[in-house]
């Protein structure tokens, strides 16, 4: 499919070289098996932890609205807030008038994780969690300020069951969790997790959440107990240092994937925001490394920076008993 224009960027530096091995990061053992073999690098510095809160009311409302006076502190960059209920959805989520985005999607009685970049540090403001149309049995919510932070959310997954799977790009990162079910229960939060809440009567349904800093850089199994495991569902974020470099935390096709269409686009998505720098994207034959098409990130049609996200729109079919992998210029993505 057609690639959009590249975005240039401004003059910054570029990303790290050694960084998850980013200048070959398309390793195609064949056309179909892709993406293997990258490696972490580790953050100069971690996320600070600045302020958190939490709010849990068991009353019913229609509309349910939370309204809790927080102080992000002077030094944050990101807030974070996790949410669970028995009811209706959330409809939106501001502090002092500015809207939350959301990071993990509400399924049962876990309603999400939501997060803000650049939050007012006047002073304590009002964090409003409003819910959609409809009967609430209660409500419940932690929020976290944080410093350090790069911008948005590296990682971020749902599970319906008491733990989630997840991938931690950089170490330095801060993952943030909850976990929700139905009735009265009592949760334990995952290992070297720090409370925002946790309470087993949120109206008809219980929940927790927490956050842990400092994170290697690796796979976490995510796990909260449960003496009352009903429709339990688990969610979970990862947040990485502004001082890491970028690296990729998810590809399309993904790893060791088969019978991939000839004509894919071939996409990297980044732990954070990436833009043009100066520089190639080079498609390469795996047999004899030799090129088959070279892509100028500043002026080629075929390349699309999308916020995390890099798409490359070959223009020819690769062969699909091929063998391919691409390499990036040291200063062409820069963060």
């Amino acid at each position: 499919m057609p690639a959009a224009a590249v975005i240039p960027g401004p003059n910054r530096p570029p990303i790290h070289p050694l960084m998850h091995r980013l200048e070959r990061f398309l390793d195609l053992l064949r056309l179909g098996a892709v993406f293997t073999g990258f490696a972490a690098v580790a953050a100069d510095a971690q996320i600070t932890v600045v302020n958190a809160d939490s709010l849990i009311s068991a009353t019913s409302g229609d509309p349910n609205v939370g309204t809790l006076s927080f102080d992000a502190g002077a030094g944050a960059d990101k807030l974070i807030v996790q949410v669970s209920l028995e009811g209706q959805n959330v409809g939106s989520i501001t502090y002092h008038g500015d809207p939350l985005t959301e990071a993990v999607p509400g399924t049962g009685r876990n309603k999400g994780i939501y997060y803000l970049d650049g939050p007012y540090t006047g002073g304590a403001a009002d964090l409003v969690v409003t819910l959609q149309a409809g009967n609430s049995n209660g409500l419940a919510f932690g929020v976290l300020s944080i410093s350090g932070s790069a911008p948005g959310v590296a990682v971020a997954e749902v599970d319906g069951s008491g733990s989630v799977e997840l991938a931690v790009p950089v170490d330095g990162s801060l993952i943030v969790s909850g976990d929700g079910g139905n009735g009265a229960g009592s949760v334990t939060l995952p290992t070297d997790h720090t409370a925002l809440y946790n309470s087993p009567d949120i109206g008809s349904a219980h929940g927790a959440a927490g956050y842990a800093v400092d994170q290697g850089a690796g796979t976490r199994s995510i796990v909260f107990g449960d003496t009352n495991p009903s429709s339990p569902v688990t969610s979970a974020a990862v947040f990485v240092a502004s001082v890491a470099a970028p690296v990729i935390v998810r590809t399309n096709p993904a790893d060791d994937e088969g019978n991939v269409p000839p004509d894919a686009d071939l996409t990297a998505t980044f732990s954070e925001p990436v833009l043009a720098g100066s520089g190639a994207v080079v498609l390469k034959n795996g047999a004899d490394d030799t090129t088959v098409e070279s892509f100028d990130v500043a002026s080629s049609p075929r390349l699309a920076i999308n916020g995390r996200d890099l798409a490359i729109d070959p223009s020819v079919n690769l062969d699909p008993t091929g063998s391919y992998y691409v390499l990036i210029d040291s200063g062409a993505l820069v963060d």
